[in-house]
């Protein structure tokens, strides 16, 4: 119901914000440049895609592989440590090389890194699963500070806070999207049971499953990151 009234209220507010002294969402910064637009979305695809994944190799790591919760953050940490060696690189680089090619780029590694986990197992070997992890690090740090770069280079800089704070909502609504595709693929998959008690089987197909999903979610961002590099005036 909640989610239903949202949608009908939506309209009624993108209206009033237009015509507001004072808007708390400046809804003429995306009617402005389509690029902008494009950028909000494939932040919102790209941490739809990939925010969920740690939450599913710790549950995959721990109740199928049988690894000490210890063990699995040692290994889940490789993703966003490659991140951080790859991204202020990534950050130099574009503003040299046009922030959308860079992300687009990045998009395309980390779609890369979840297709080399579609062949989920019981016993899929772990150095497999830490390749995956790193590709979609490079991937991340690759997209994460050109398509930050890419939005702002939209906007006047007088807009430059509202951009960010917008950035950040898409950013936050991806990671909510995410949790919620895995939620209902474990609903449909493993039931209404504890985790812990769930049969590693059905977990693992589960996790497979969200695996695809997310691919193809980052396909798509990739797709749109590659059209708002042409549609972009900055």
């Amino acid at each position: 119901m909640l989610v239903l009234a949202a949608a009908l209220l939506f309209p009624c507010f993108v209206i009033r914000e237009k015509h507001v002294s004072s808007p708390v969402v400046r809804v003429t910064l995306f009617a402005k440049d389509l690029g902008y637009s494009l950028s909000n979305v494939a932040a919102l695809l790209n941490y739809g895609a990939t925010f969920a994944i740690g939450y599913c190799l710790s549950i995959y790591l721990q109740n199928v592989q049988g690894i000490s919760s210890s063990s699995a953050g040692l290994i889940l940490i490789s993703q966003p440590l490659m991140m951080t060696l790859v991204s202020p690189f990534a950050g130099r680089f574009s503003d040299r090389i046009a922030p959308h090619k860079l992300a687009s780029a990045g998009m395309a590694v980390t779609a890369f890194g979840l297709f080399l986990l579609s062949p989920l197992r019981v016993d899929f070997p772990i150095w497999r699963i830490i390749v995956s992890l790193l590709v979609m690090g490079i991937g991340f740090g690759l997209f994460s500070s050109p398509n930050t770069n890419a939005v702002l280079s939209c906007v006047d800089k007088d807009h430059y806070g509202e951009a960010n704070s917008i950035l950040g909502t898409m950013r936050n609504l991806g990671q909510s999207v995410s949790m919620v595709i895995i939620i209902m693929i474990f609903g449909a998959s493993v039931g209404d049971v504890v985790i812990a008690t769930a049969p590693p089987d059905a977990l693992t197909s589960a996790i497979k499953t969200a695996v695809w999903v997310y691919a193809f979610i980052c396909l798509a961002g990739t797709g749109i990151s590659l059209v708002r590099s042409k549609r972009s005036n900055a």
